[in-house]
């Protein structure tokens, strides 16, 4: 067990590869978890952050095999999780849905599925970084429900094949690189792409490629 009283950033692998390490608590006084932090934990089951944990890096809980959504608890003031931070983990391997969730965050995709027509489930609030890289969109659509507020960096990075999505009315954050290379996405029927009035960041980069964009 791990409990973190007053700590307020954990480092880059700071506790990678602790095979007894099951439990880990904190409280809230913690704001960051940094890259791989607890990479490779294969016992790591339950993680309780506390309620003012802000980032989770990339990498942070990867290859912690027996994670799984019950046993981790994200708070509300989480505003970013980075790329493959819950990769190769329960989550992944027991997931009913092609899209895979914690929390209210969508945090990937499963290997080996077609996205046709797909929708990401309402009350999610963020898409972790590069959730949806080089998805395996079959020339479809992605419904983001309204409750969406941040889109991570990276989060549809090269979705060649994806035709039609649409901007969540309360969305506030949209990342670097966010829409990087999907050259045939619309974000409305006619075309006409309209940044909500509530979005108060736009990334570097964020429409580079998109070339169906009117």
């Amino acid at each position: 067990y791990l409990y973190l009283m007053n700590t307020r950033y954990i480092g880059v692998q700071g506790f990678s590869q602790c095979p007894k390490l099951v439990e880990v608590y904190a409280t809230d006084a913690l704001l960051e978890i940094a890259e791989y932090a607890f990479y490779n934990c294969a016992y790591l089951d339950i993680v309780e952050p506390g309620n003012c944990l802000q980032t989770i890096r990339d990498g942070a809980f990867m290859n912690c095999g027996r994670l799984e959504e019950s046993g981790v608890l994200l708070p509300q003031s989480l505003q970013r999780i980075g790329r493959n931070a819950f990769k190769n983990t329960l989550l992944y391997f027991r997931s009913k849905t092609h899209i895979i969730y914690v929390g209210d965050w969508a945090v990937g995709v499963k290997a080996n599925v077609s996205l046709t027509d797909a929708f990401i489930k309402e009350g999610i609030r963020g898409i972790a970084d590069y959730a949806f890289f080089a998805a395996p969109f079959a020339d479809g659509m992605l419904v983001i429900p309204d409750s969406v507020e941040i889109i991570g960096k990276g989060a549809f990075y090269r979705n060649a094949y994806l035709l039609q999505t649409n901007f969540p009315k309360n969305l506030k954050y949209i990342g670097d690189y966010a829409f990087f290379e999907c050259f045939n996405v619309w974000f409305d029927d006619l075309g006409v792409t309209v940044i909500p009035d509530g979005c108060e960041y736009l990334g570097n980069y964020a429409f580079k490629a998109c070339t169906s964009l009117v």
